[in-house]
């Protein structure tokens, strides 16, 4: 039902204890910046996600596979950035190897596989 996705008032706070009553021509999505302390409704039209009572922006699908991409992109930046760090680790790694340790294969790998995400680790991914 299009009622359940839309608070009774937009916009209650203790300046404006009355609030604003639903518009259930625009977007049900309740938005908070510096300027309205109390909140506001979104301003575009709905037409998306569950019931149609979303805009294209805060349709609830939209915002989780944009948070899932945003994830995603961080997770490969800080991989990469471990692995610009751990240049010190690996030289050190290479060193041993070089001055003759018993077990050069198993050091390596212990060295690569602390730099390897979980998944590729436990042979998930």
């Amino acid at each position: 039902m299009l009622a359940d996705h839309y608070k009774l008032r937009y916009g209650v706070w203790a300046g404006d204890k009355t609030g604003h009553a639903a518009n259930y021509d625009r977007c049900c999505a309740s938005l908070h910046d510096k300027y309205h302390p109390g909140g506001y409704q979104c301003t575009r039209k709905r037409g998306f996600g569950p019931d149609e009572a979303y805009c294209k922006q805060h349709d609830p699908e939209a915002v989780k596979s944009r948070a899932i991409a945003a994830q995603e992109k961080s997770d490969r930046q800080w991989r990469a950035r471990r692995i610009e760090l751990a240049g010190q680790r690996f030289f050190t790694v290479l060193k041993q190897i070089a001055d003759g340790h018993n077990d050069p294969r198993t050091i390596a790998q212990e060295a690569i596989a602390s730099y390897l995400p979980k998944e590729s680790r436990d042979g998930t991914e």
